[in-house]
């Protein structure tokens, strides 16, 4: 017999239970209180957890029916499953002693308790859960372990038809129905009898299944159907599979799947593959009146199955066919089984052929990239009939699309990016709305694309590529916005221009100058027409209209046009040289404003803080105070403002982290945070913050710049200018109107800021080995060796070329620990800071149903170690699909380590079911240690659609910084101790489980009206309904042989306060006598006894988990029979 690979590894650690749903409460509690082990986790990924519903809830050992234990009655004549007959118990194991309710000992009287409360979870929602639980999600199939059917002719023609439907849980809807079909063609019934069995009615009259045998003649052919629905089971993830079920020769069994080389795209870059599915076509006839009528009987189900990893990057699936000489074109969704169907008797009706051709077209969503070692599809083509004599083949075939085939993934892969590439490269080259041939920004972002796709061999690098080019699309985007060189339409004025065009000759410019700059030239215009101050709002708004009757007729005049000519060339030169290194353009002709100079100055002195590095730039005008003037009275003439500026472009500031302004007002020092706008600038305007105006000229502005603690500035890419706009708040202006900026030279600078930035990134990620070491020591990897690579990156003495080679190599260092730190982590962490939803998408991530962000560095991201930092009012909300790992019944792991913390900052998580209604209301993640926050053994409660993780900083009035979150499913240490219960992977019958693994401690078991049926969760829970229980018999030797010792713990979520929960101990003659003891109730949702001796002379250890009087359900998350150790105390 073949293992199943899932089996085979739990040979070595028993049946652990692996997880076990608990709530809030830790499973560590039980390690703790059995071995004294740690009550550290270690998160590990699991496998996903099946579960099914059966016909009515009820269950009994065996197929036949029992009857359930009376309650008056010390003797039961209930079914019991042995591990040595899975058929049938031996008379001798069929009596259990039963003790009567009344008459059980003070010990185990019913425990009246009172399930824990789960904090904030509302009663409604409560309700709601409970109710849910009763009706588990059948998941996406998978491959599993089943046995075999014994076929012989004592076989009853029923237990043939139940092997199907005892295994419907792995298999589709159709394919259940197949093998009944096929079963039902070797027995006498009719095929207008096959609904009753679709109902599993097999009661039904003239059915007769449970009395007839299968025929002798017919035992090979059964058995054929019976070994091809095991087969198709076990081999669900395989290569290939094909079963023929009828002995004819009059068409080709040839199944056939081609993968089309060919890839579509889209106006919108999406890709498309083209599989064909196609079985050779053979006409059925009959003779009617002399004529040769098409039989129509027959149907094919043609399918298309994936799995979840290309699950995620598939935009759209369309069918694509042929029928009665119509092209057909039609979306077809995935069902929950993880297919896409199409059932042509259902879409169509019957057909008087076998055989034909359907084309699934699988549209990708952009920038999808193809994994062939991770990505799945199969083609499915099903071929039957309704008759009972189908007249030809009856099969069923699948065969996996080998995505390697013909170097189809990289050509599919080259394509994406290469779109892409093409897009961001059309970007940046564009005539129109690109960068010019002069602007040295072309051949910079050009550089970065043709660095980003250098190396693209594997899927992983594709990834990477992809995800790179789309920051870099987004860049280049953010760039193009921004002021630079460009060569303007230049227009000149006379006495007959109209004043209203002179506006519209500054707004057609509007593009290449700031919001500030644009409306100094248009008060210009003002200054040299027939407009006044009051009309400046509705000529910032282009509101023409409003501002008088003439204004679209009247001209500006003779006397205008050498000023109004002046300041377009003004303009026109600030355009144009906007790179330059120096620019000054007065706007006046005012004596006053004569040497006012600006000045920009960087200061050398380079300031660190917490990592992070701060330059300081001061911007300054030559003062004059009206006061002062010896001609005019001007000390009450308070008119004037000034607007202070840094202009700083894409490749320097995203490199910044925030720009404060410090200034001097009326004698008191001020501060400002500034925010940059979209054309590059960060102002400070005077005349927004202090609209009571001043009574001078000039002044000066320290410019403070912190930068992100990564920063490497590159002098050649890297640019700054520091701005002035002097100017009036009326028409008149008696000190000058003008504007003016200068670059800063960083090379000052740059050794020093440099060699701390890359000292400071080697500093903390040694810091952060040490930190994270318990965390990358649970995950099997070398802490030690990690540090090792780390100290030998030489930081000092760097040449100025090198800073960045030596960044790199940090940086990758910093992926590596995060890889062995994160490991398993459900969080999407880029590797460049891409933006989330993007990168999870590029990288086929599962789980990320979506997140919201506001003033976090990095911006819509996570640096390359899981580290985000909140600012005030900031925050990070990430949400996950409760699927797959995640589904629920799942546990959790959730570990947030933030070593700075805000004062009102919080972290928080939430359950959401449908329509966003709370399952688990708001609630806040424990602090375990000083910076350590946990939530651990957390379940996915069901009906969960979103787990919601929420980093909240918006009542904080300092920054925290969150170094690393993580959230995995949960394997527990205590999942590691020896339990000696039998817990079934994939829901298989717990007798026939244990007797596959060849357990040496089963010996028999019980069940009625619970859920699973004769089974566990996969993650150990099951629910006791009303009249329900669970009857569990070890046998007394190995590990629970007279004289040893065991614990028993028992946990639970929700219990009637009837059950008991009991053990006791068998005698030879099957008999409890007065040995049934109550299991303590320890605390809230906990049952536990320890040290229990196995006394001489006993043949079996009865666990008894009963509900027969309770009248609402006993949810058990977790039961554990466990030997005791010789080192214990």
């Amino acid at each position: 017999m073949k293992y199943n690979e899932e089996f085979s590894a739990r040979r070595h650690n028993k049946y652990s239970i692996r997880k076990f749903s608990v709530g809030l409460a830790s499973i560590l509690v039980g390690s703790i209180f059995f071995y004294g082990q740690n009550a550290q986790a270690a998160e590990e990924q699991q496998s996903d957890v099946s579960s099914r519903q059966g016909d009515d809830g009820s269950a009994v050992a065996d197929s036949s029916a029992a009857q359930a234990p009376s309650q008056s009655d010390n003797r039961v004549n209930a079914q019991v499953v042995t591990a040595d007959n899975s058929a049938e118990a031996s008379s001798s194991n069929a009596k259990v002693q039963q003790p009567n309710a009344q008459t059980t000992s003070n010990t185990s009287k019913p425990q009246a308790v009172q399930a824990p409360v789960q904090p904030k979870v509302q009663a409604q929602a409560q309700q709601n859960v409970a109710q849910q639980r009763q009706q588990p999600v059948k998941p996406v199939l998978k491959q599993a372990q089943i046995e075999k059917k014994d076929i012989n002719t004592k076989t009853k023609e029923v237990d043939a038809f139940k092997y199907v439907d005892e295994n419907s849980q792995h298999l589709t809807e159709n394919e259940r129905k197949f093998f009944l079909r096929s079963i039902a063609r070797e027995t006498p019934l009719h095929a207008r009898q096959w609904q009753n069995l679709y109902d599993k009615n097999y009661n039904a009259k003239s059915m007769n299944v449970d009395k007839r045998t299968i025929k002798n003649e017919k035992v090979q052919n059964v058995k054929i159907i019976t070994d091809a629905l095991q087969k198709l089971v076990t081999d669900r993830d395989k290569d290939e599979f094909y079963t023929d079920l009828r002995s004819d020769n009059k068409a080709p069994r040839t199944n056939q799947y081609t993968l089309s080389n060919t890839i579509n795209k889209d106006k919108d870059g999406k890709q498309s593959l083209n599989l064909q599915l196609s079985k050779n076509i053979v006409p059925l006839t009959f003779q009617q009146g002399g004529k040769w009528i098409p039989w129509k009987h027959r149907f094919e189900h043609w399918g298309l199955r994936t799995n979840q990893s290309i699950h995620n990057k598939i935009d759209e699936v369309r069918l694509k066919y042929r029928w009665n000489g119509k092209q057909h074109d039609d979306v077809v969704t995935r069902d929950k089984d993880g297919f896409y169907w199409f059932k042509d008797n259902e879409k169509h009706g019957y057909k008087g052929h076998l055989g034909g051709a359907v084309n699934f077209v699988v549209k990708f969503k952009k920038n999808a990239v193809l994994d062939k070692t991770k990505d799945a599809l199969w083609g499915y083509i099903l071929s039957d009939s309704d008759m009972k004599n189908p007249s030809t083949v009856v099969n069923y075939g699948f065969k996996k699309i080998n995505l390697g085939q013909q170097n189809f993934e990289k050509k599919f892969n080259d394509s994406a990016l290469n779109t892409l590439k093409q897009s961001v490269m059309s970007k940046i080259n564009d005539a129109k709305r690109g960068f010019s041939d002069q602007d040295a920004h072309k051949d910079y972002y050009l550089g970065l694309v043709t660095k980003a796709t250098a190396t693209t061999t594997t899927a992983e690098q594709y990834a990477e590529a992809t995800a790179k080019l789309a920051n870099i699309d987004q860049r280049v985007t953010s760039a193009l916005k921004e002021v630079r060189p460009t060569t303007p339409k230049k227009r000149t004025v006379n006495a007959n221009t109209k004043d209203v065009n002179v506006l519209k000759y500054i707004e057609e410019h509007s593009k290449n100058l700031s919001d500030e700059e644009r409306k100094f030239f248009l008060r210009q215009v003002t200054r040299h027409s027939g407009f006044v101050a009051q009309d400046w709002n509705n000529i910032y708004d282009k509101n023409y209209d409003a501002i008088s009757e003439s204004v679209n007729t009247r001209t500006i005049g003779a006397s205008n046009v050498t000023e109004i000519n002046k300041l377009l060339t003004a303009m026109y030169d600030l355009i144009e040289g906007r790179d330059n290194d120096q620019l000054y353009k007065e706007l006046t002709n005012d004596s006053a404003s004569n040497n006012l100079t600006n000045t920009y100055t960087l200061d050398n002195n380079v300031t660190k803080d917490n990592g992070q590095q701060t330059l300081k730039v001061n911007v300054a005008k030559q003062t004059l105070q009206f006061s002062s003037s010896q001609t005019y009275n001007w000390w009450n003439w308070k008119q004037r403002f000034a607007q202070w500026g840094l202009r700083t472009n894409e490749a320097l500031n995203r490199k910044i982290d925030k720009v404060v302004a410090k200034y001097s007002w009326n004698t008191k020092d001020k501060v400002a945070v500034l925010e940059r706008d979209n054309k590059g600038f960060y102002w400070l305007k005077e005349d927004e913050i202090h609209t009571e105006g001043k009574a001078k000229v000039g002044g000066n502005v320290d410019f403070l710049i912190t930068f992100k603690k990564d920063a490497v500035i590159d002098k050649d890419s890297d640019k700054l200018w520091g701005y002035v706009l002097s100017d009036s708040k009326e028409l008149e202006t008696r000190a000058g109107s003008n504007v003016g900026f200068g670059k800063l030279d960083l090379t000052p600078v740059i050794s020093t800021f440099n060699s701390q930035t890359v000292s400071s990134l080697k500093q903390e990620l040694l810091s952060n080995i040490e930190t994270l070491k318990p965390i990358i020591t649970a995950t099997k990897q070398d802490a030690e060796a990690l540090k090792t690579k780390v100290e030998a990156v030489g930081t000092n003495d760097l040449a100025e070329g090198q800073f960045e080679a030596v960044k790199s190599k940090l940086e990758a260092l910093t992926k590596e620990v995060a890889q062995a730190a994160l490991k398993n982590n459900l969080v999407v962490v880029p590797g460049n800071k891409e933006r989330l939803n993007q990168y999870a998408q590029s990288s086929g991530d599962g789980y990320i149903y979506g997140f919201q962000s506001l003033n976090t560095d990095p911006v819509n991201s996570l640096n390359a170690d899981g580290s985000v930092t909140l600012k005030p009012n900031g925050y990070l909300f990430y949400n996950f699909k409760t699927e797959n790992d995640l589904a629920p019944g799942k546990r959790v792991n959730l570990t947030i380590l933030a070593p700075q913390v805000a004062e009102n900052a919080k972290f928080e998580y939430a359950v959401q079911g449908d329509n966003e209604q709370y399952i688990v209301e708001i609630s806040p993640i424990p602090k375990t240690a000083d910076g350590q926050y946990q939530l651990q053994n957390f379940t996915i409660p069901q009906g969960a659609k979103k787990f919601a993780l929420r980093l909240d900083n918006r009542e904080g009035t300092t920054n925290t910084h969150v170094k690393f979150f993580k959230l995995v499913t949960a394997e527990s240490k205590q999942d590691k101790v020896e339990n000696l219960l039998v817990i079934p992977d994939n829901l298989q019958h717990l007798g026939k489980f244990a007797e596959y693994m060849k357990d040496e401690q089963f010996l028999s078991f019980q069940a009625l009206n619970t859920t699973p049926i004769n089974s566990f969760n996969p993650d150990g829970s099951l629910t006791l309904k009303p009249k329900g229980y669970l009857f569990y018999n070890l046998k007394a030797q190995g590990q629970l042989a007279p004289g040893k010792q065991f614990n028993i713990l028992v946990m639970t979520s929700q219990i009637d306060p009837n059950t008991k929960l009991e053990y006791g101990f068998q005698d030879q003659n099957n008999n409890l006598n007065k040995t049934v003891t109550a299991i303590t109730k320890t605390e809230e949702g906990k049952y536990r006894i320890e040290n229990v001796t196995v006394p001489q002379g006993v043949q079996a250890i009865a666990l008894r988990l009963d509900n027969r009087t309770g009248t609402s359900d006993t949810i058990i998350q977790g039961v554990f029979v466990l030997p005791k150790k010789v080192t214990e105390a």
